[in-house]
């Protein structure tokens, strides 16, 4: 048995306001975001900085889920 702890990769957001900061932090970046309110209380300028986010995903207490796409600063 191994005696480090993994750190989690999912992290709950009571609100919209601190899933806004939440999208802010570094160590947010490729983390599974879960959302007790529902999808249709996202004010739009908060999903569009979901859209550009680095998370990996972001799932609401009604049974939707986004997938932000990965930006390719390359092209």
């Amino acid at each position: 048995m191994s005696s480090t702890i993994e750190e989690c990769h999912f992290i709950v957001a009571l609100t919209p306001e601190q899933l806004q900061g939440l999208l802010h932090q570094a160590d947010t970046a490729s983390r599974h975001l879960y959302c007790t309110f529902m999808s249709t209380t996202l004010p739009k300028d908060l999903l569009h900085q979901v859209n550009v986010s680095h998370i990996a995903s972001l799932s609401f207490s009604d049974g939707h889920t986004l997938y932000p796409s990965p930006i390719d600063h390359c092209a």
